[in-house]
């Protein structure tokens, strides 16, 4: 479950299977993490680069959207890097370019992870984040240019590069057995400064809640 479109109140629901695929040499194809390639041979640290899926967004999903432009699927280009001090913390960071109307946004993201075993078969993680955006990604999704407006008897609203939003997750898994386990998230995040005012936002508080039932083969 998550957000129709970015700044949006109604929330979509989609059903999809969940890949997780990961290689000795470091590839991995994953539904939660994308496709990318670990260059690290470290348990406690994490790099390479990745590709990631951002979802399409219709101008008439909302009213509010009056005279913006539709966005299609992107397949963004970017880099992760991720580093646990401890067993119990993880520093993760990534970057994304290639979203937004011209495929020129760019996205950066930090978060902090800690985690704690629930009970024998469980574990429960909680995680503070944040986004950063170029201007063209805010301006893609939040703004309106001076031509849109006219057409939509609107005024202007430029965006400028900045802090997107702050998040917070809390996250799970339980192992069922040695082959199957259950995991899920909830991410609560609140958008900031111009797009949180925006026009085109409904709410700037955004949530994503997704379910998962995995099993592994062997």
């Amino acid at each position: 479950m998550f957000q129709a479109y970015p700044g949006g109140k109604k929330t979509d629901t989609l059903l999809l299977p969940g890949v997780d695929l990961y290689f000795a040499n470091g590839v991995f194809v994953s539904t939660d993490n994308g496709i990318g390639w670990n260059l690290s041979r470290r348990d406690d640290l994490q790099f390479g680069p990745r590709l990631w899926a951002q979802l399409k967004r219709k101008a008439s999903a909302s009213p509010r959207l009056a005279g913006t432009a539709d966005i299609g699927a992107r397949l963004e280009k970017g880099a992760f890097l991720n580093y646990a001090p401890y067993e119990f913390l993880l520093v993760q960071s990534s970057v994304r370019y290639g979203s937004g109307v011209r495929g020129d946004g760019l996205l950066g993201e930090v978060g902090l992870t800690a985690g704690a075993p629930l009970g024998a078969h469980g574990t429960l993680a909680l995680t503070l984040g944040s986004t950063w955006a170029n201007q063209a990604y805010r301006q893609s999704y939040f703004g309106l240019d001076e031509g849109a407006a006219q057409r939509s008897n609107r005024s202007p609203w430029q965006m400028q590069s900045g802090l997107q939003d702050t998040s917070l997750a809390i996250s799970g898994e339980y192992h069922l057995d040695a082959d199957w386990r259950l995991s899920g998230q909830w991410i609560r995040a609140r958008l900031q400064g111009d797009a949180a005012r925006s026009p085109v936002t409904e709410s700037a508080t955004q949530n994503l809640l997704s379910l998962t039932l995995w099993r592994r083969f062997k």
